[in-house]
């Protein structure tokens, strides 16, 4: 497990644009409390705009929103970025009160292991990341941006951007995506996919047949239900054969 420490710059940082979460210390230490944010997401530049804005009020896709989250400031199963829970049950009272109710795996909520929100798949994370963890950039490139789809989601009952789909599915799809494929990129795939049951019978399986269901637990078959994660386990296995 990888702990990670806020110098003075980052809570400095936190003070001034989230001053309603507080750091607290410790092994490992946290930050939580209420997250205050607002902005915007266009489509047209394919970006968040982050930010309260007022004027912006017409826009429909402009939110002001709050959420009481914890962020435990270490890797975890899914993740090894900080882990991210919104402890106030709001999205969870959300999928509840659909009809029919929203699994939280739909909502990127790691429900079978911690309730963990999923910013973002993990072989995008040394990428987003190739100097090291910097708070400033996960909180507005990840986080923010998670809630805020939310947020959105709640309202139109659909996301603001196109999204991978969730665990497993969701990295094949974007392993299957990423033009240039490194070792390290086969690596750490594997590796994941290594940490969960399901994930194993993957690696194991032999041909990515009619008899193979689909990783996000419909019990529709593999490759008719999410393809792209069905190709991204067939170009995995291409390049570990090349290996």
């Amino acid at each position: 497990m990888v702990e990670y420490k806020l110098n003075p710059d980052d809570i400095d940082f936190l003070h001034t644009e989230f001053p309603r979460l507080d750091y607290i210390e410790g092994s490992p230490g946290k930050i939580s409390g209420i997250l205050d944010f607002g902005g915007y997401y266009d489509p047209t530049e394919n970006r968040f705009h982050l930010g309260k804005d007022r004027s912006l009020w017409a826009n429909p896709a402009y939110f002001e929103d709050s959420y009481e989250i914890e962020i435990g400031l270490q890797s975890g199963l899914h993740s090894d970025l900080p882990q991210v829970v919104e402890t106030g049950c709001r999205i969870r009272d959300f999928a509840k009160s659909c009809e029919p109710e929203i699994e939280l795996e739909d909502l990127h909520i790691n429900k079978k292991n911690d309730m963990t929100a999923c910013l973002c798949v993990s072989i995008e994370e040394k990428d987003l990341f190739p100097s090291g963890f910097n708070l400033k950039f996960f909180m507005m490139n990840l986080v923010v941006p998670f809630f805020y789809s939310q947020s959105y989601f709640q309202k139109y009952r659909k996301w603001p951007l196109p999204t991978y789909g969730h665990g497993i599915t969701g990295l094949l799809e974007a392993y299957y995506e990423k033009e240039v494929v490194t070792l390290e990129d086969t690596e750490s795939c594997v590796e994941r996919l290594s940490r969960t049951i399901a994930g194993k019978r993957l690696l194991n399986e032999n041909s990515i047949g009619s008899h193979l269901e689909c990783t996000c637990g419909s019990g529709k078959i593999f490759r008719n239900c999410h393809p792209m994660a069905a190709r991204g386990l067939r170009k995995l296995r291409e390049e570990i054969n090349r290996q």
